[in-house]
């Protein structure tokens, strides 16, 4: 059956899969191609209330981040295309994110192991961490 470690955060996702306990492993970096947070610049309209058109500059771009991270699990969920164990990682709220994605799918072949934080990390310490947690020899 498919193993297969996943770091997490909303920039990146670096996917490592191993076929068995063989110890050969294939990795994949995906870009998010999220936004990241910024603020605007630029004056107030004239009309209206200061309070609600800030209200109203910040929802749009918040709104069009949570479609562009919904997109982007979407893509890491899609190359998880073989049924098997899953253990995601990393750092923040995407890990958490993308758990929530897995679950709302109907008779999905994947199985979450785990999810828990982690630091950022080298691609070299996303593998040792994967092997580590699936018992799998160097």
């Amino acid at each position: 059956m498919n193993k297969m470690g996943i770091w997490i955060d909303h920039r990146k996702a670096v996917m490592v899969s191993f076929e068995g306990n063989s110890g050969e492993y294939k990795i994949d970096h995906i870009d998010s191609g999220a936004e990241s947070n910024f603020h605007f610049r630029g004056g107030w309209k004239s009309s209206g209330s200061n309070m609600a058109q800030s209200i109203e500059r910040e929802r749009t771009p918040e709104e069009r981040r949570k479609h562009q991270y919904h997109d982007f699990y979407n893509k890491v969920i899609k190359l998880c295309n073989k049924p098997g164990h899953v253990y995601i990682f990393g750092p923040a709220q995407a890990r958490l994110e993308l758990k929530k994605e897995i679950d709302k799918i109907k008779l999905c072949p994947i199985s979450i192991d785990g999810v828990e934080p982690s630091d950022k990390l080298s691609d070299s310490e996303i593998i040792s961490k994967v092997k580590k947690h699936y018992h799998i020899a160097a």
